[in-house]
């Protein structure tokens, strides 16, 4: 019995391992099926919580998600995993997040010295200009002062279970690439908050 479950334990860090970190032939084929499978069942609940029609195990189901996306993407991600959490279970207060990613970002350095001081945005962004930053703040504000920068949202909402379109992003778990609607987020009912980063400027 011990060496079975031994076995199974083996044979289920092996799937983990070939889903996310290898790129042979197998592995690619077995990515894509899964990538698929997962973004299919995705686009259903997508569609029944457009028209109010989730159940409470698809309700269970994208609460379970959304904490296993939180804890997931906490190392590489650590802005969004916060803010993510934040807007499911913070309440509406106001955060605040880390600025040692952003004030180092070269994407972000070389949109502040383009732009120069002042107001701006909304500013939209490829999430392969920087992935870090479009998962957590996608369109983002940026405050450039003298000496001072800060980067913010002032009402971080996401697109609504009734909108019409359908916002899609793209969120990397190693070689695996999921599509999360943000109306699947929104299906939870969060409370929309401000967001900012402060740092001096250099």
């Amino acid at each position: 019995m011990r060496r079975g479950l031994l076995f199974l334990f083996f044979l289920l860090c092996l799937g983990v391992v070939s889903l996310v970190f290898l790129d042979d032939p197998y592995s690619r084929k077995f990515r894509a099926i899964t990538e698929g499978a997962v973004n299919l069942y995705a686009a259903g609940l997508e569609n029944r919580a457009s028209s109010n029609r989730l159940s409470l195990v698809d309700r269970a189901v994208l609460h379970t998600s959304a904490f296993s996306g939180i804890i997931v993407s906490k190392y590489h991600y650590p802005e969004a995993s916060k803010l993510l959490f934040h807007y499911l279970y913070g309440g509406g207060d106001e955060l605040e997040l880390s600025a040692e990613y952003f004030s180092k970002s070269v994407y972000l350095r070389s949109v502040i010295d383009s732009l120069g001081e002042g107001e701006h945005g909304p500013i939209g962004l490829r999430q392969s200009d920087d992935w870090r930053l479009s998962l957590a703040l996608n369109p983002y504000y940026l405050n450039v002062g003298e000496d001072k920068v800060r980067l913010y949202h002032p009402r971080i909402e996401f697109e609504p279970v009734d909108g019409k379109g359908s916002v899609v992003t793209n969120v990397p778990l190693g070689r695996l690439m999921f599509k999360v609607p943000d109306r699947l987020v929104s299906a939870l009912k969060p409370t929309p908050f401000y967001v900012f980063s402060e740092w001096k400027r250099l």
